[in-house]
């Protein structure tokens, strides 16, 4: 759809220069378009009216960063005190600031499809969630609220048509568990029964201490013995 350069723009767009000559293409649709203001304003809007997410240039990001750059070092630039100086970089600073808000917009577009996709993989799965149409940035941030959202249903959700209390591991219990994944071989996740001062593992690492419904991840060597004392018990996370 073509659009005037003034569309929802509340400044004007200068002629182009070297400024912008930055491209970002469409892959969907063919189309390889310059990035100025007007492009961001269409892939936002785009962004807006679309259910599934828009697929952007990998370099988008980059593209996106060189651009603002530009802008900023067009305001930044000394001399020029003339009146006609002036008003281009008070119209680029509004330009500035228009970028910044579709930015937001865009990104906040993004962010939640992106959730909402990592919603869906916890509960069916990953055959139907197509990653290829996200940038490699937002790749990770699908994988890691996908992993958040994964360990809770499991911890939540399952354990309680397991006919079990829910475990949750809370930032407090997590702080052991970086010292205990540095050990050897498979970890175990355990719920302690009753409280454990903090001991030395074989590799010299020191574990713990933990007090009763603490969880934690351990070494199956580790696991195994207080499981034996009656001080842990093992949590079936496949349950």
């Amino acid at each position: 759809m073509c659009m005037s350069e003034t569309d929802e723009v509340p400044v004007d767009i200068e002629p182009k220069n070297e400024t912008e000559n930055l491209q970002v293409k469409f892959a969907d649709k063919g189309k390889t378009l310059n990035i100025t203001i007007q492009t961001i304003q269409d892939l936002t809007r785009t962004e807006s009216t679309r259910t599934e997410l828009q697929t952007l240039d990998k370099t988008f990001f980059g593209d996106l960063v060189g651009y603002i750059n530009e802008k900023k070092a067009l305001v930044n630039v000394k001399g020029g005190d003339d009146l006609f100086s002036s008003t281009e970089k008070e119209n680029t600073k509004l330009q500035l600031d228009n970028i910044q808000h579709l930015l937001d917009k865009l990104y906040d577009k993004r962010e939640r499809k992106i959730i909402n996709m990592a919603i869906d993989k916890s509960r069916v799965g990953d055959t139907l969630i197509d990653t290829s149409i996200m940038l490699e940035e937002e790749k990770e941030l699908f994988v890691q609220v996908g992993a958040v959202l994964e360990k809770f249903r499991q911890n939540i959700l399952w354990n309680i048509k397991a006919g079990k209390l829910p475990t949750v591991i809370t930032q407090e219990m997590e702080t052991v568990i970086p010292d205990v994944k540095k050990q050897d071989g498979p970890l175990i996740l355990v719920r302690f029964l009753s409280a454990v001062p903090k001991f030395v593992g074989k590799n010299l690492e020191t574990i713990g201490p933990f007090e009763e419904e603490d969880v934690a991840n351990l070494s199956k060597e580790v696991a195994d013995v207080l499981i034996s004392k009656g001080r842990a018990e093992k949590i079936d996370e496949g349950m």
